[in-house]
């Protein structure tokens, strides 16, 4: 889960994400901020961004021009996985 853009129709529920966050035995890393946001989405049933107006790819992040922008494009965000 890439916490990278996300729209809000309500205040989500973070209690869920924060119980398990300040219960951790050892130091938070790296991922931590990404299983938070991904348990507290996966509770409030969140549903993707349409694939054509937010765009979230890296192939061509070196190249010049962008391969995937187009005038209906309403965000780009570089991301490692997109599955």
């Amino acid at each position: 889960m890439n916490g990278g853009f996300i729209i809000f129709k309500k205040q989500p529920d973070w209690s869920f994400a924060m119980e398990r966050f300040l219960n951790l035995e050892e130091k938070p890393n790296y991922f931590t901020e990404q299983t938070m946001m991904h348990l507290t989405l996966h509770r409030e049933q969140a549903k993707p961004l349409s694939k054509d107006k937010y765009v979230m790819y890296r192939d061509d992040e070196f190249v010049f021009c962008d391969r995937y922008a187009k005038d209906t494009t309403v965000s780009r965000h570089y991301v490692t996985d997109y599955g």
